[in-house]
Order: structure tokens, then C-alpha cells, then sequence
């Protein structure tokens, strides 16, 4: 099915909302993420075996421990790296496929540079902070024009069903997604 049909659905998980965007996420985040999708998407991928499953779990367990760490080591193209290097190449190859898209838009997203810095004021609470930069955020939304509330629900309503009928069509587990992917390669 896979081979004649194609993906026809992609869920991208794990992003978290940016508190300093009033929608969540910033246009220049969504083209860092259409550059990861297209990285993915032209990188070559080999079969997944039950080995490198359990080290993407134990991995994402120990970079959810000490992702900031400059210490943190993650597996990147079958070795074992410092999560910094493997970040930094990363990065670079992103660079090269938004170079490679002529889009302004797409090379000025993936400059990082603001990235990592906090901008809440050190003399809150985290709390604090989260409640002064939500009551930001209602005001801002507030200012938003010619936005179509209707047309916004029922996009909403139609994204819902549409899931809802592609997790009704074949509900598998993980691994025998992969294992089910893997034999149609």
C-alpha cells in the first residue's frame, strides 16, 4: 500500500508552544520545521531494526535528563556525538537545503542566533512570567483583524474528523508500523 499510495498523512510531535508567540508558533518556526520535513524527506533512512529502536528510546530518555548539557552525547548518522556537534551539522544541512530553496524566508529562519536566549525578565517567577506573557498574548490576539472565526472552527471541526478517520482506518503499534513500513521498502 505504501509503495503504491504513499504517505498520505504526516503528524509532527514534540513541538512545543513558544510562550513568546501569541498563536504558539512563529511563521520562521513553521519553515524550520517545512526544512526538517524536507531533510527527512531526502535523507536516505535505512531499515530500523529492534536495536536502534531501544537506543532512540534511551536516548530520548537521557536528552530529556541533560539535552542542555554540553556533556549530553546523542547517536547522529550510526555514532555516537556530542549533542552540540551533531546540532551544529545539523544545522548546516538545513542551511544547504534553504539555500538550495532561492527563499529569503527559508535562509533567514534557520539563523538561530536569538534561539537559545531567555527572553523573561530575571526578576519573576517562572509562574510570574507565564502569567505576564499570557495576558500579552490575549491582548495581542485581541488585535488580530480579519480573522474569519467560522472558517477557523470548521477547519478545526474537518482536521478532527479527518483524523479521526485516518486512526480508524488501521490502528497498529509502533513497532509493527515499522516492521509493516520496513517490508515495503
Amino acid at each position: 500500500m505504501l509503495k503504491n499510495q504513499g504517505i498520505q498523512y504526516v503528524e509532527v510531535r514534540g513541538i512545543d508552544l513558544n510562550p513568546h508567540e501569541p498563536v504558539g508558533i512563529s511563521k520562521k518556526q513553521i519553515r524550520i520545521l517545512d526544512l526538517l520535513l524536507i531533510y527527512c524527506l531526502i535523507t536516505p533512512s535505512p531499515q530500523m531494526d529492534n536495536e536502534e529502536k531501544n537506543k532512540i528510546d534511551e536516548q530520548d530518555k537521557n536528552i530529556i535528563k541533560a539535552g542542555k548539557s554540553a556533556d549530553a552525547k546523542v547517536w547522529f548518522k550510526g555514532e555516537e556525538v556530542a549533542i552540540s556537534s551533531a546540532r551544529n551539522e545539523l544545522i548546516e544541512e538545513l542551511k544547504f537545503i534553504a539555500d538550495e530553496l532561492s527563499d529569503e524566508l527559508y535562509v533567514e529562519a534557520i539563523n538561530l542566533d536569538d534561539v537559545y536566549k531567555n527572553k523573561f525578565d530575571k526578576n519573576d517567577s517562572f509562574h510570574e512570567a507565564g502569567i505576564i506573557k499570557a495576558i500579552e498574548n490575549v491582548k495581542a490576539i485581541n488585535t488580530f483583524t480579519n480573522i474569519d472565526l467560522e472558517v477557523c472552527e470548521k477547519e478545526a471541526s474537518d482536521s478532527l474528523k479527518e483524523f479521526d478517520r485516518i486512526n480508524q482506518l488501521q490502528e497498529i503499534s509502533f513497532e509493527e508500523f515499522i516492521d509493516s513500513y520496513n517490508s515495503k521498502i
